[in-house]
C-alpha cells in the first residue's frame, strides 16, 4: 500500500493560549489510527504509521504525504478570516475606521 491511499479524518486542531493541539484519524480500508499532530515529529510514531499499514514508502514520503493532507483538510474547515481579506469581505474601510480614532 502506498501513503496516498491513506485517508485522514477527524481533524480537530484547538488552541489554548497560543498552545495548539491537533488529533487525526488515519485510516485504509478496516484499519483505522488515531495520531496526535505533535507526534508527527516523532520518527518511531512514523515507523508505526508505515508497519501498521504495510505501506511501501519511506518514512519521510509517509510524514510529507500525510502533512500534505492535513494542511489540506485544515484550509477547508477553517471559516476564520483575518486582515485585508477580512476586511474587503466585510466592506470595512480600515483607513476610514483608523481615522476615527484618530479623533477619538
Amino acid at each position: 500500500m502506498k501513503a496516498n491511499d491513506l485517508l485522514v479524518s477527524n481533524l480537530h486542531i484547538s488552541e489554548d493560549e497560543y498552545s495548539y493541539r491537533g488529533i487525526f484519524t488515519l485510516s485504509a480500508g478496516d484499519k483505522a489510527l488515531s495520531i496526535e499532530l505533535s507526534d508527527m515529529d516523532n520518527s518511531s510514531i512514523i515507523q508505526e504509521i508505515r508497519s501498521f499499514f504495510s505501506l511501501e514508502n519511506s518514512n519521510n514520503e509517509i510524514r510529507e504525504t500525510i502533512m500534505n493532507q492535513l494542511v489540506e483538510k485544515a484550509a477547508l474547515s477553517s471559516k476564520t478570516t483575518e486582515g485585508k481579506k477580512y476586511q474587503e469581505e466585510k466592506g470595512i474601510n480600515a483607513d476610514k475606521a483608523a481615522g476615527s480614532l484618530d479623533i477619538a
